[in-house]
């Protein structure tokens, strides 16, 4: 079943990576016939104020009233660059913001720029576009700066859970918005997990190659039953983000979907995500799902 795009939320901070998310909202919402709302989340922000006005200031709350009034005409100058579209200041740290505005104006998307941390930063900060494609109940698009909108072929990256057929979904959904082809993958990871499943002939010593292809046999038949007319089909083995990241960029894709099934607190420090891996590996945009409420 496709989804409905009426309103996008596009989050900014006015980086270049809110400038290149910007863009693809604006792209977005002419090809669904969407309105994008755009969000800032007001924080300590006086260092970014005119001088003139810190100096006019008095004391700490009309400095506070003077910042929302700055940010305010600030977003709306940012959202006229961009095809126009409603122009939201709240309050408080990005996460907290943008999960409570996902809540309260209850967009069907999510477009906001990643800045691509990696190693002691990432591990010490975190990054705000994982956590809140991690909780949001919408889905969220992820762009990295300098990406133009273009969507002429999307990868949707699939397990078969309940997350990943709905990333599928979303897939198909932007692909017909697009006029893109679909081509849809599954990563054969070779754990304890998947040999469970294999039989136990099929196992003897020295067959690696019949195990292989028998893995390979049972994804693809899988994938060609999920498959319609006229979609692709990939398989192939490896770990599962990595192999995602690296088989976005040898079809030459310009979206990524995956499902994501929103692990927090001991899982999600032990374990990670294959979501979040590929999120933060892709140059690519990538579209995180989640499993639809039952």
């Amino acid at each position: 079943m496709e989804r409905k795009v009426q309103r996008i939320l596009a989050p900014t901070d006015f980086s270049p990576a809110s400038e290149s998310s910007a863009r693809w909202a604006a792209w977005l919402a002419q090809r669904f016939g969407a309105t994008v709302t755009f969000l800032h989340a007001l924080e300590a922000e006086w260092w970014a104020l005119p001088e003139e006005l810190v100096t006019r200031a008095p004391g700490a709350r009309e400095l506070r009233q003077a910042a929302g009034r700055w940010a305010a005409e600030e977003l709306d100058r940012w959202a006229q660059r961009f095809e126009g579209g409603e122009a939201v200041v709240l309050e408080g740290s990005p996460r907290d913001v943008i999960l409570r505005a996902c809540h309260e104006l209850k967009p069907d998307l999510v477009c906001m720029g990643t800045h691509g941390r990696t190693g002691v930063v990432r591990a010490f900060f975190g990054s705000v576009a994982e956590h809140v494609a991690r909780t949001s109940p919408v889905p969220v698009l992820t762009v990295r700066p300098g990406r133009d909108p273009r969507v002429q072929r999307v990868l949707a990256a699939t397990d078969f859970s309940a997350p990943a057929l709905a990333a599928v979904e979303w897939a198909r959904t932007v692909a017909a918005a697009c006029g893109a082809e679909l081509v849809l993958l599954h990563v054969v990871e070779l754990d304890p997990e998947t040999f469970a499943g294999v039989p136990r002939e099929i196992m003897a010593p020295a067959v690696g190659e019949r195990i292989r292809a028998y893995l390979e046999d049972r994804a693809t038949q899988r994938l060609r039953a999920l498959a319609r007319e006229g979609e692709r089909t990939e398989v192939r083995l490896g770990a599962a983000g990595n192999t995602v990241v690296r088989a976005a960029e040898e079809l030459e894709v310009d979206l990524v979907c995956t499902g994501t099934r929103g692990q927090t607190g001991l899982a999600h420090l032990l374990l990670g995500s294959v979501a979040e891996c590929v999120l933060r590996r892709s140059p690519i945009p990538v579209l995180t799902c989640h499993a639809p409420p039952r």
